[in-house]
């Protein structure tokens, strides 16, 4: 299993005038043991899945569905992942396999197991060792 550290930076700054207020502000960043980096949106399972994924060779699309409606899809030669948003859950679509997950795992250890069985059950992608680092 490859590792990955999931970089957890907190910056406070000033409001820039007198009547605002300090503002934190939170950024996630994944680190890859060959050295290249990928920024997370948020510390969730769609931003993990989608940067683990993409380091892997897939690739991200949207598809026409519905008139007006498009669908979240990973491709990889011949493989396509859909991604089916059902407000707090995702449904990862493979060949063989549906896989409900939540968006977002409060507990990181199983956020990091979820993950990985995702990764290996759908996308046929080795797992990871996932580990967290908050400065």
């Amino acid at each position: 299993m490859q590792q990955a550290v999931i970089n957890k930076q907190v910056f406070t700054t000033e409001g820039g005038c007198n009547a605002c207020g300090f503002q934190s502000y939170i950024t996630y960043t994944l680190h890859f043991e060959d050295g290249q980096t990928s920024l997370l949106d948020e510390y969730d399972v769609p931003s993990i899945v989608t940067a683990l994924v993409m380091k892997n060779g897939w690739r991200q699309t949207y598809i026409q569905v519905d008139m007006g409606e498009e669908a979240l899809v990973f491709k990889r030669e011949d493989q396509q992942v859909e991604v089916e948003d059902l407000g707090t859950m995702l449904v990862y679509q493979g060949v063989h396999q549906a896989y409900p997950i939540p968006k977002v795992i409060p507990e990181t250890e199983v956020l990091f197991q979820r993950i990985n069985q995702l990764l290996q059950d759908v996308f046929d992608c080795e797992g990871y060792i996932l580990s967290e680092l908050t400065r």
